[in-house]
């Protein structure tokens, strides 16, 4: 739905790599997005004469390589609980670093995102961010 849009979001989130050429590596995954999202999506939700296959799987890719876990604690101290992937898509250009000087936080209200500095970080240094936090393992 964002593609219709055909806005700046799309615009850069369109950017992003998708990596289909491994299609054909990961055959199993392939095959199971095709049963039970693109076929959904196609026939179920009657969405054919709106986006190809080739659409369909161009934002599985975009969301299996850029999207993020959006997860929230429940309370203090409790486990936190997964409500989704969110795809930012200047985040997913940032570099990983396990020693990082920047991290980011999802707000669960707005969905919106934030990246604060941990240090000074000098102009034209670069930015820096873990992926998955230590607490995950």
């Amino acid at each position: 739905l964002l593609m219709e849009s055909a806005g700046d979001p799309w615009f850069r989130t369109n950017q992003l790599m998708d990596h289909l050429e491994e299609e054909n590596v990961h055959i199993e995954e392939w095959s199971w997005y095709e049963t039970h999202i693109v076929d959904f999506l196609k026939k179920e939700l009657k969405l054919a004469s709106r986006f190809t296959n080739e659409d369909i799987k161009h934002a599985i890719g975009l969301l299996n390589v850029n999207a993020v876990c959006l997860q929230f604690p429940k309370m203090i101290g409790a486990p936190s609980t997964e409500v989704g992937k969110g795809c930012y898509p200047i985040f997913a250009i940032m570099s990983h670093h396990c020693i990082c000087n920047a991290r980011y936080f999802v707000d669960p209200n707005t969905f919106n995102m934030y990246v604060r500095a941990r240090v000074a970080i000098k102009a034209g240094e670069e930015l820096t961010v873990q992926y998955l936090s230590a607490l995950n393992g």
